[in-house]
């Protein structure tokens, strides 16, 4: 995913349903902010807790449903999934907003 995304450190990289972090934490040292969102609270707090320990400090984690936040700023989203029916609706979805500060947007997803 980082060599597809062709990560920069200028990129904003939000990843949708970020869980533990992980992906948070394996992109940060490539970007100016990893941040995620994560609906379940107990995740949220974990990933938090375990973000305290490593070096990056551009790791960013919101408890919250993403459909009520500001991505004016994000130039890259990240998705996992369950299926492709979740991928097209975030793409359509993604028509219907401009996501990238840069005038370059990208979206990535996983679905295994």
């Amino acid at each position: 995913m980082i060599d597809l995304a062709n990560l920069q450190k200028t990129d904003v990289l939000l990843d949708l349903g970020s869980g533990d972090g992980r992906i948070l934490r394996r992109v940060a040292p490539f970007v100016k902010e990893a941040r995620g969102i994560e609906i379940n609270p107990s995740l949220a707090v974990w990933s938090r807790m375990i973000n305290m320990f490593v070096k990056e400090k551009n790791i960013q984690v919101l408890c919250s449903d993403f459909w009520h936040q500001d991505l004016s700023d994000v130039d890259i989203i990240f998705v996992y999934c369950i299926d492709n029916n979740q991928v097209r609706g975030l793409f359509q979805m993604n028509l219907n907003f401009q996501i990238g500060s840069q005038g370059r947007s990208k979206m990535g997803y996983d679905c295994t």
